[in-house]
């Protein structure tokens, strides 16, 4: 029985030492995400559905706009698929509807509208990071937050956007 037993925890063994000479060579373990577009095959996707990983560029309070119910206005960045897009956050009381925009800087933009209650959250499909050319193409994100459906696409110059990143 005992011979029946030790390949199996010599493999365990061998995957336990690996995954902790990998922690630390790296200070973290192995998380790889693959995604399925990069740059501007990533034009007009979804960016969970493409496995498009981001972190926050840039952020917009919008009730500090005057223009616009409690909400959050977010550039998402994803480097693994070279693309952005924009997130609108419900941060009010109640059910309201949301609109975002992401606006890339050679001008064409894809939105989102919908709604939701508080802590929700909606997204645009995304924006490539990059030209045809491979030369940077930044990107904006415009949202509101509103007791009517918003428009869509919002305006660049609402005053309901953040900075191009």
């Amino acid at each position: 029985m005992f011979n029946r037993i030790r390949p199996v925890m010599m493999k365990v063994s061998y995957a336990t030492l690996l995954a902790i000479l990998m922690f630390a060579l790296t200070g973290s373990f192995p998380t790889k995400v693959l995604a399925s577009c990069y740059g501007k095959t990533c034009d007009g996707k979804d960016p969970a559905a493409n496995g498009c990983s981001a972190v926050t560029k840039l952020s917009l309070d919008l009730s500090t706009t005057g223009l616009s119910y409690p909400g959050l206005d977010e550039l998402r960045y994803a480097s693994n698929c070279n693309a952005e897009w924009a997130r609108v956050t419900n941060q009010g009381c109640c059910w309201w509807y949301m609109g975002a925009t992401a606006w890339s800087y050679e001008n064409y933009s894809y939105s989102y509208s919908g709604g939701g209650y508080p802590n929700n959250s909606g997204y645009t499909p995304m924006v490539s990071h990059v030209t045809e050319t491979g030369a940077n193409n930044p990107g904006k994100a415009c949202a509101k937050v509103w007791g009517d459906p918003v428009s869509v696409p919002i305006s660049k110059s609402s005053g309901l956007c953040t900075g191009w990143w």
